[in-house]
């Protein structure tokens, strides 16, 4: 597998969500896309892409790596981000980083010994994990339930917790995590399945990292 270089452009596409989310980190400046699709992700992504490239004067064969949003999240969404993310790789060999969606939310938070990071995931649950976001670890195994009932794992005890309410995560988070997904093997970048599929009989099917 091609090492991603991330001093060259960087691409990051996420529609694990009802927003269409596109970063491009290219010449030490970004150029973000960040809106409202709910079902129009298919037709917002490629022209989106197409209008990030052009204000960065910038062409594919230029990435140096394509970053996707990993899940949990919609089935649909993730299938069309990873599907466009692929396409626009295999052409030019570019590497393509796979990158947890709680890891993006937790680095929100960055040098911090204990981070709960969570999303919602309908049916008044939550996706959640726990990390040491100082020393680059997971603390806790990828999780689904109701925030309540989140216990404080093991790992955490006796580390320094931090206490903060982020904003949205965006495209661009995720390519400020991709470097320490990618020494941390947290990704399954560049494989043709890197996602598994749980149904839950309660809500729309969803995505979870493996």
């Amino acid at each position: 597998m091609t090492t991603p270089d991330f001093s060259r452009p960087v691409l990051a596409i996420d529609t694990s969500t009802a927003f269409l989310s596109l970063a491009l980190h290219a010449g030490g400046q970004w150029h973000g896309m960040h809106t409202e699709a709910g079902n129009r992700q298919s037709d917002l992504i490629l022209p989106g892409i197409r209008s990030l490239l052009s204000e960065a004067a910038c062409t594919v064969s230029d990435l140096g790596a394509i970053v996707y949003a990993q899940g949990a999240g919609a089935f649909t969404g993730l299938r069309i981000g990873i599907g466009v993310a692929q396409g626009l790789a295999v052409p030019f060999g570019i590497p393509l980083v796979g990158i947890p969606c709680l890891d993006a939310v937790a680095y929100q938070i960055p040098d911090c010994e204990c981070v709960l990071a969570a999303t919602d995931a309908r049916m008044g649950e939550v996706f959640y994990a726990w990390f040491d976001t100082r020393r680059h670890e997971r603390l806790s195994a990828y999780g689904v339930g109701k925030a309540e009932e989140i216990a404080l794992p093991e790992s955490c005890r006796g580390r320094r917790r931090c206490g903060q309410r982020v904003r949205a995560r965006t495209a661009a988070r995720l390519c400020r995590t991709a470097p320490h997904a990618h020494r941390r093997r947290l990704s399954a970048a560049g494989t043709k399945r890197p996602l598994s599929r749980h149904r839950r009989r309660t809500r729309q099917s969803a995505v979870y990292p493996r």
